[in-house]
């Protein structure tokens, strides 16, 4: 009976220590996912924060080109409409685009 017992408990453990390694490996993969996901939404939130600076530079698109019709430098037409100097330079390819369609 007692080496009956001792099969089983021996039986049991590494029974029990398949269970726990495939355990970890999903642990493992369930971090991969979640890190993945994480990623994905940063990457998410990125691209929608330059969304919708494009669309507020086309927004200013033509007040920039007028300004910078008028002799403006790309300095002072940031100051005047409140953007960086790259939001100038978009706003302007736009108006750009715009004219040549």
């Amino acid at each position: 009976m007692c080496l009956v017992s001792i099969v089983l408990l021996v039986v049991l453990s590494i029974i029990l220590s398949i269970y726990l390694i495939k355990l970890k490996r999903s642990v493992l993969l369930l971090k991969e996912i979640l890190e993945l996901k994480d990623a994905t939404i940063s990457n998410l939130q990125a691209q929608k924060i330059e969304a919708k600076k494009i669309i507020t530079y086309g927004e200013l698109a033509s007040k920039a080109q007028q300004l910078h019709e008028q002799g403006l430098s790309k300095s002072d037409i940031s100051k005047r409409l409140k953007i960086d100097i790259n939001g100038v330079e978009t706003a302007l390819k736009i108006a750009e685009l715009r004219a040549k369609e």
